[in-house]
């Protein structure tokens, strides 16, 4: 079984300066089942800010983000997975260009209160 999820979302928030500052996100993701309790994953993000804006933004952003990577969801037990994965991380602003590799682990329990 494969999936997937496409997600545009954008946003004003105030500033200190008293000016607003947007904000726009586009986030996706693919899974394909390997097994019943295991799942194969492939996330990505990408954001971009304005700094100040009157309403709609004009010019490059202020700040972009992108973030990719591979992964892997093992539930091991009915109520507990098991995920590890690799991020990619890129990050420009008026400061520079930085980039990122990321190596994680987590374990999850999802309290199930009827069944």
């Amino acid at each position: 079984v494969c999936s997937s999820d496409l997600d545009l979302t954008q946003g004003f928030e105030p500033t200190a300066r008293g000016t607003m500052a947007q904000r726009l996100d586009a986030t996706g993701a693919a899974t394909y089942e390997l097994r019943p309790n295991v799942r194969a994953r492939f996330d990505a993000l990408y954001s971009a800010a304005w700094d100040e804006v009157d309403f709609l933004p004009s010019g490059s952003a202020d700040r972009t983000y992108l973030t990719v990577g591979p992964g892997i969801d093992w539930r091991f037990l009915p109520d507990w997975t098991l995920t590890a994965g690799y991020r990619f991380r890129h990050l420009d602003n008026a400061d520079g260009t930085a980039h990122g590799n990321q190596i994680f682990a987590q374990v999850t329990w999802n309290l199930t209160l009827l069944r």
